[in-house]
C-alpha cells in the first residue's frame, strides 16, 4: 500500500509540473550558492557606477569608498534609489561624488548586492 501512495504522489507531482509547463508558467532554476544571506549598511562616497555590459557578461556596479577609507563594491540589480529627501530616484539619476548610504545583502558567494541606495547632505 505504501508503495501504492508513493507512486501515485510522484505520478501527481509530474503531471502537476508538466501542466504548468504546459499553461507557460515561467520556471527559475537558483543557484544556492548565490541566495543572499546577510544584510547590512554601508556609508561613504560613491566612487562610480558602471553600467551592465552583456556582451562582456559584466553585471551594473557601484563602487563606494566607505567612512574608514576601503573602497567596497556592490552589485546593482533592481535597487531602490532615493535622493536626500527621500524622494524616488533612477539609477542613473545618481553620480560619483554623492554621499549615499547603501543598504546591502551579503551573498553565500562574497559577492554584495545592492538593495537600496539613499543619497544623503
Amino acid at each position: 500500500m505504501k508503495k501504492v501512495s508513493l507512486v501515485l504522489t510522484g505520478v501527481l507531482l509530474t503531471s502537476g509540473l508538466c501542466f504548468a509547463a504546459d499553461q507557460g508558467v515561467a520556471t527559475k532554476m537558483v543557484n544556492p550558492s548565490t541566495i543572499a544571506v546577510k544584510s547590512s549598511t554601508a556609508q561613504g562616497t560613491i566612487e562610480s557606477i558602471s553600467a551592465a555590459d552583456p556582451t562582456k557578461n559584466l553585471s551594473a556596479g557601484l563602487s563606494l569608498r566607505a567612512e574608514d577609507g576601503k573602497i567596497v563594491k556592490f552589485l546593482l540589480a533592481t535597487p531602490a534609489v532615493y535622493s536626500a529627501d527621500a524622494k524616488r530616484l533612477q539609477l542613473n539619476q545618481i553620480k560619483a561624488g554623492e554621499k549615499a548610504m547603501v543598504k546591502y545583502s551579503a551573498n553565500k558567494d562574497g559577492s554584495l548586492e545592492a538593495r537600496s541606495i539613499q543619497l544623503i547632505k
